[in-house]
């Protein structure tokens, strides 16, 4: 169980953990950097990313890539209101912008408040939609490569690295310990034991955080990494397994002390 526990923990946390980080980056900067009318869902009113304007649509025939029953508010300099029957999103061959075309609508241009509107009916109207800037995102730690991780001396990484590192390490370590902690004769009580493992592996746990924050700011040797916290409770859990399977007390010199 331990070597299968350590495999499985161990492909989560050096390749798929850090895979699923990075996938899920992609997939935010894509959405971040779309444009305002790819976000447009049917039915639902959407306000573009400047705050403003608006667009509503009908519903999207998935088939044909169009619009229908369009709504889009404009409110930068020239404020106004455009509704249409349909659309659809074309790109110019020459300038590579975006354009929603309407069909069949009407133009309403004009302040809020003031009598003077402009009605505009046409059959065919081009709005552009502006691009957003494409925008650099960096890249945490956690969704790096563990490849990448062993290249790189930057003391983030390295740190990183021995946390992944640190979750399969304490999979045969816990596993001595709950075995130890578990062993109790049918006169004894659990209770003890149960409260004595939970919190060795608070202390085991909020001393690997520690290590990784100290490796992280340098207070420590890189190399040494989170062993110095391995390395003790290795062995602690080491001598209280070898001691309860040889049904020996935990103090060798004492009474027979068993949590």
């Amino acid at each position: 169980l331990v070597l299968i526990m350590g495999i499985i923990t161990g492909l989560f946390s050096l390749y798929l953990g850090p895979l699923s980080a990075h996938i899920g980056k992609n997939i935010e900067i894509d959405f971040r950097n779309r444009s305002d009318i790819a976000g447009v869902v049917p039915g639902v009113f959407t306000e573009t990313r400047s705050g403003q304007g608006v667009y509503f649509v009908e519903a999207f025939n998935q088939d044909t890539k169009q619009y229908k029953d369009v709504f889009v508010y404009n409110g930068g300099e020239k404020e106004g209101v455009v509704v249409a029957n349909n659309g659809f999103k074309t790109i110019d061959q020459f300038t590579q912008d975006e354009f929603l075309v309407l069909k069949d609508g009407t133009r309403y241009e004009g302040a809020p408040g003031e009598e003077q509107y402009a009605v505009t009916n046409f059959e065919t109207y081009a709005l552009r939609i502006k691009k957003n800037e494409r925008s650099q995102f960096a890249y945490s730690v956690k969704s790096y490569s563990t490849k990448r991780l062993l290249r790189s001396k930057q003391r983030a990484s390295i740190s990183e690295l021995h946390w992944r590192i640190a979750h399969v390490l304490a999979i045969p370590i816990m596993t001595l310990m709950a075995l130890s902690f578990a062993a109790s004769s049918y006169r004894e009580s659990r209770l003890p034991g149960m409260l004595t493992a939970l919190l060795t592996y608070f202390a085991y746990i909020n001393f690997l955080g520690v290590a990784v924050s100290m490796v992280r700011r340098g207070s420590i040797d890189s190399h040494w990494g989170l062993y110095f916290v391995h390395i003790p409770f290795a062995l602690w859990a080491i001598y209280r397994f070898t001691r309860t399977v040889t049904d020996k007390p935990l103090i060798p010199f004492g009474r027979n002390v068993r949590s």
